[in-house]
C-alpha cells in the first residue's frame, strides 16, 4: 500500500514528466514548420534562379540561331546569284568546258562551278579544293534540284553537312545555253564554320556550377553547348552517365519552369527546363547545399526555442528559490515570535510564582500575629489591659491583612481587564477586515 504523500510526490513527478514532453514534442513541431518553410523559400530562391537562366539563355540562344541562320541564308543567296551569273556567263561565252568553269569559279570564289545534265548526270566541273561533283552526287540527283530544270525560272539553294562536319553551299539554277543545270559550291571547312558563327558554349562561360548548377542546352536531343564538361576538339559533348540521368529524369519528372527534386546515383538534385523554339535548355544543381540550409535553419530554431525554454525554467526556479526563502523566513520569524512569546509566558509565570511567594509571606506575618494575639488574649483572659491591647494588634493585623488582599484582587482585576481588552480590540480588528465596506486606516 502506497502512503499518501509517497503517492502525491508520484502524481506530481507524473505531471512533471508529461509537461516535459509536451515541451519537446512542441520544440520539435517548430523545428519541423521551420525546416518545411526554409525549404519552400529556398526552392522557390533556386525556382527563380533557375528560371533566370533558363530565360536569358532560352532568350540568347534565340539571338544566337537567328544570327547564325541569317549568316547562312547570307551565304546561300549568294552562291545562288553566282549560279545565275554563270549561267548568264556561259550563255554569252558558248562554252561549258572545264577551263572555262574555273576560269569562272576564281572570278567569283566559289570552291566549284558543276553543270549537269536535266537528270543530274555530270557534264562538266571545277573544283578547287576536291569537293565537287563526286562529293554532292547523291544531293544533286535529288527532286527539289532536278526540279529546276525542268522548271526555267526555278531556282534551288541549300546548304550540306558533309561528313567531316564540313559543310558546302549550292545554288543551283537551269542553263541558259540549253537543258541543264548550273551549280556553285561554296565549300567550308567545319573550322571556317565554327568560326564565322557564334556558339552557345560562349554563352555559358561565365555561369558557374556553383551558384547556376549545371546547364545542358540540346537541340534535336543533342547536346550543343553545356557548362558541366567542355566539349572535344570536334566539338562533341560527352556528359559524364550521372548528368545523362539528371537530364532524363527532369524530362520525365519537371514541367517548364517548375522545379523538382532529381535522385541520381543516391545524390538529390534540384533541376528544372525551358524550352525556346528548337532549343531546350536544362539545369540542375546538387540539392545538398539547400538541405543543409533547411537543417540550419531547423537546428537554429530548435536552439533558440531551448533557449528560451532554459530561460524560463531559470527564473521560474529562481521565483521559487525567492518564494521558499521567503517562506523559511516567515516560518523563522514565527518561530522567534513563538519562542518571545514562550519567554514572555516563562517571564509572567516566573513573575506570578514571585508574587505568590510573596504574597505567601506577607500573609503570613499578619496572620501569625493575628494567632499570637488570640493565644494572648485566651491566656489573660481576667487582664482587661491585655484583652484591650490584643484586640488592638488584631485589629491592626486584620487590617494588613485586608490591605494585602485588596492588593491582590485589585492586580486580578487588572489583570482580568487587561485581557478582555485584548480579546474586544481583536475582535473589533477582524470584524473590520471581514466588513467589504470598511477599510482600515
Amino acid at each position: 500500500m502506497i502512503d499518501a504523500p509517497d503517492h502525491a510526490v508520484e502524481e506530481r513527478g507524473n505531471r512533471s514528466a508529461g509537461a516535459w514532453l509536451l515541451v519537446a514534442l512542441l520544440g520539435i513541431a517548430l523545428s519541423v514548420v521551420a525546416g518545411m518553410m526554409s525549404y519552400g523559400y529556398t526552392t522557390a530562391q533556386a525556382e527563380q534562379r533557375f528560371a533566370d537562366v533558363v530565360d536569358y539563355v532560352a532568350t540568347q540562344s534565340l539571338s544566337y540561331d537567328a544570327f547564325n541562320s541569317a549568316y547562312t541564308t547570307k551565304n546561300l543567296i549568294r552562291v545562288m546569284e553566282i549560279a545565275g551569273e554563270t549561267a548568264r556567263d556561259m550563255e554569252r561565252d558558248g562554252s561549258v568546258d572545264n577551263a572555262m568553269l574555273e576560269q569562272y569559279a576564281d572570278q567569283f570564289n566559289v570552291s566549284a562551278l558543276i553543270v549537269t545534265d536535266a537528270s543530274g548526270n555530270l557534264v562538266s566541273e571545277s573544283s578547287t579544293d576536291g569537293v565537287g561533283y563526286e562529293s554532292l552526287a547523291t544531293y544533286l540527283k535529288e527532286a527539289p534540284v532536278l526540279e529546276v530544270a525542268a522548271h526555267p525560272l526555278k531556282s534551288y539553294t541549300a546548304r550540306i553537312t558533309l561528313s567531316d562536319d564540313s559543310v558546302a553551299d549550292i545554288g543551283c539554277v537551269t542553263r541558259q545555253d540549253g537543258e541543264g543545270i548550273v551549280i556553285a559550291v561554296r565549300h567550308q571547312s567545319a573550322k571556317a564554320v565554327a568560326s564565322n558563327t557564334l556558339k552557345l558554349q560562349s554563352l555559358l562561360g561565365g555561369y558557374e556550377t556553383i551558384d547556376s548548377g549545371n546547364i545542358v542546352i540540346e537541340s534535336d536531343g543533342k547536346v550543343v553547348a553545356t557548362n558541366a564538361v567542355e566539349p572535344t576538339i570536334l566539338g562533341v559533348f560527352n556528359l559524364p552517365a550521372t548528368d545523362v540521368f539528371i537530364v532524363d529524369g527532369i524530362k520525365d519528372r519537371c514541367l517548364p519552369g517548375k522545379v523538382r527534386l532529381v535522385n541520381a546515383s543516391g545524390e538529390w538534385y534540384l533541376g528544372t527546363f525551358g524550352k525556346a523554339r528548337g532549343f531546350y535548355v536544362y539545369t540542375y544543381a546538387s540539392a545538398r547545399r539547400y538541405f543543409e540550409v533547411v537543417a540550419a535553419v531547423a537546428a537554429g530554431v530548435l536552439v533558440l526555442y531551448s533557449g528560451v525554454i532554459a530561460v524560463v525554467v531559470m527564473v521560474r526556479r529562481r521565483a521559487d528559490r525567492r518564494r521558499l526563502t521567503d517562506l523559511l523566513q516567515q516560518e523563522r520569524d514565527y518561530g522567534d515570535k513563538l519562542a518571545k512569546a514562550a519567554r514572555e509566558a516563562s517571564s509572567a509565570n516566573s513573575a506570578k510564582m514571585e508574587f505568590l511567594r510573596r504574597m505567601s509571606h506577607d500573609l503570613r506575618t499578619p496572620i501569625n500575629g493575628i494567632r499570637g494575639m488570640v493565644e494572648v488574649g485566651d491566656a489573660n483572659a481576667d487582664d482587661l489591659q491585655k484583652q484591650t491591647e490584643c484586640r488592638s494588634k488584631i485589629w491592626t493585623a486584620s487590617g494588613l491583612l485586608l490591605d494585602l488582599a485588596n492588593e491582590a484582587l485589585d492586580m486580578s482585576r487588572l489583570e482580568s481587564g487587561r485581557s478582555r481588552a485584548q480579546t474586544w480590540c481583536k475582535s473589533v480588528l477582524r470584524s473590520v477586515a471581514a466588513s467589504p465596506d470598511v477599510t482600515p486606516s
